[in-house]
């Protein structure tokens, strides 16, 4: 697991943890983030999840693509990040937490691909109106829709 203290400025305001198999780097590697400069994060693919609260009120993060080998999206894992604008998912993730993305109020399009069995619920509440959420696969599989968000529009792609 990488464990990455997260800093605003100069103040304290949680940690994010990915959990990853193979790994190198140190078992606790602390690293400090100015929250406000990155727009961006690569996440490695080795990361087999992503933590509740692990990205909550990064504020400057605008895109996000998550890899593959990301099996599961904790609860509240985006949740509050008002710079938000774009996040695919990559084939390989089976669950998205409960309010995963909630409050991410400048949210466009999200990609949920075929292999998304679980979404919790409210996962998108207090989204973007204009939420575009495509889903690949049949209409109606994932049990919830619109998870949250009454005015977005979903999109299945089968």
């Amino acid at each position: 697991m990488m464990d990455m203290d997260i800093y605003l400025g100069q103040e304290y305001v949680g940690e994010a943890k990915l959990e990853s198999s193979g790994y190198d780097g140190p078992a606790n590697l602390k690293t400090l983030i100015t929250r406000d400069a990155v727009a961006t994060f690569p996440i490695p693919a080795t990361t087999t999840a992503i933590n509740q609260y692990a990205f909550r009120l990064w504020n400057s993060l605008t895109t996000l693509d998550i890899p593959g080998s990301v099996k599961s999206l904790g609860d509240f894992a985006l949740y509050y990040c008002q710079g938000l604008l774009n996040v695919k998912i990559s084939e390989g993730c089976l669950t998205i937490g409960k309010s995963a993305f909630a409050q991410c109020k400048k949210l466009q399009q999200i990609i949920i691909p075929s292999t998304v069995a679980t979404i919790g619920t409210s996962a998108f509440a207090n989204t973007s109106a204009d939420l575009i959420i495509m889903v690949n696969k049949e209409p109606d599989s994932i049990a919830g829709a619109p998870w949250g968000n009454s005015t977005a529009t979903i999109v299945w792609n089968n």
